[in-house]
């Protein structure tokens, strides 16, 4: 198994520690199912759970957001919040599952 903390280096660290606050704010697990790694393309720090309405990550400029990805189109939303975050997929899920981008598109 490798260590999980071989992924992390300097203020990769920093940035994880700041998405592990956030998720305590917000009230949520961090449980065995949560992920959290760094997305190669974009450099960010992220935690993801199934059991959540988004993902948190805190970009290279420790700006920490909640983002929310449509499972239908793909289309991507940010949020200052973690309860804006999941008013957002409660919004989607009364539209069975697509967002304003999926019913704007139609």
């Amino acid at each position: 198994m490798e260590n999980f903390f071989a992924q992390f280096n300097g203020a990769d660290l920093d940035r994880l520690a700041l998405c592990i606050q956030a998720v305590r704010k917000a009230g949520l697990q961090i449980d065995k199912y949560a992920q959290a790694g760094i997305n190669q393309g974009s450099g960010n720090v992220y935690i993801w759970s199934e059991d959540w309405a988004g993902s948190v990550y805190c970009s290279i400029c420790m700006d920490v957001s909640w983002l929310y990805s449509c499972s239908k189109c793909g289309e991507e939303f940010d949020f200052d919040t973690y309860e804006e975050c999941s008013a957002f997929a409660s919004e989607c899920n009364e539209h069975n599952g697509h967002c304003t981008s999926c019913i704007d598109g139609e």
